[in-house]
């Protein structure tokens, strides 16, 4: 199982093969990583938005470069005429000792007010860009009803663009929630229609 921060994700789901030796009992290394230059490297393993095919290879090794503890990941792929091609990435991490992680604990979140799964990338990116361009800020708006909206206020008037019929998660996330060992605070009756927004700057 690859633990990543408080959520399990199978080994299967990421890794094609795997080697871990750590000095652990359980065989076990605690990394602590920043999320973009790794979101940036997992980027350029993907064909979307680069002039290359999907990777037919992707590696990752824990290695020291220089006094420090780096992810290299080294990502075998061609460009669409066929060229083959190797690129590589070292991701700066820090190697956390089995005490200082069992110290951590899961922060305590308020309830969710809305949980739905958003609309594709492809369609929000879009939309993002040209209301960044109108507005300082964007607001996020969703519903429990499967509503979701992207927004801009200027002084001619509201643009909005809006998605309907979403999937809304919120009842298995009160499954998950009922084997946790937590006090959850009682929610207070909402409207399923009631919009939830979040301001989120465009600068």
């Amino acid at each position: 199982m690859f633990r990543c921060g408080q959520s399990n994700l199978p080994v299967g789901d990421i890794f094609s093969d795997y080697r871990i030796e750590s000095n652990s009992s359980n065989n076990t290394i605690a990394l602590e990583v920043s999320i973009t230059p790794l979101v940036q490297a997992l980027r350029s393993a993907s064909s979307k938005g680069n002039d290359h095919r999907e990777a037919a290879e992707v590696t990752l090794k824990l290695s020291k470069k220089g006094k420090e503890a780096a992810l290299c990941m080294d990502i075998k792929t061609q460009t669409r005429d066929g060229k083959q091609i190797n690129v590589t990435h070292d991701i700066h991490v820090v190697v956390r000792r089995p005490a200082e992680v069992d110290e951590m604990s899961q922060p305590r979140c308020p309830p969710l007010q809305v949980h739905i799964e958003l609309p594709p990338s492809d369609q929000c990116r879009p939309v993002v860009e040209h209301l960044h361009k109108i507005g300082e800020i964007i607001w996020l708006g969703a519903t429990r009803d499967g509503r979701f909206r992207l927004s801009v206020n200027t002084t001619a008037g509201d643009i909005e663009t809006m998605w309907t019929n979403l999937k809304n998660v919120s009842v298995v996330r009160e499954k998950e929630a009922e084997n946790e060992e937590m006090e959850e605070e009682e929610e207070e009756p909402v409207d399923d229609s009631s919009w939830h927004l979040v301001p989120l700057p465009s600068k």
